[in-house]
């Protein structure tokens, strides 16, 4: 009973920090600046620096008989 009581004691000590850092915080700090231009990537700059990725290399051994070929 006495463990059950502490973590209910640390889980709304928790819930308190939690509420009052979310009410003290200003709203402009998780604002983005109005002057930031976003620039996606055109389809061709990606088809373009797709060659430059490194490529998966594995054996394919789907077709290999044990027996030596079954001829």
């Amino acid at each position: 009973m006495r463990t059950s009581k502490m973590f209910v004691v640390a889980a709304a000590t928790l819930i308190l920090f939690g509420v009052g850092g979310w009410v003290a915080s200003t709203t402009k700090a998780h604002v983005a600046p109005v002057d930031v231009e976003v620039k996606s990537p055109s389809i061709l700059e990606l088809t373009i620096r797709a060659g430059e990725l490194p490529t998966a290399h594995y054996e394919d051994y789907s077709l290999v008989f044990p027996d030596g070929g079954g001829w």
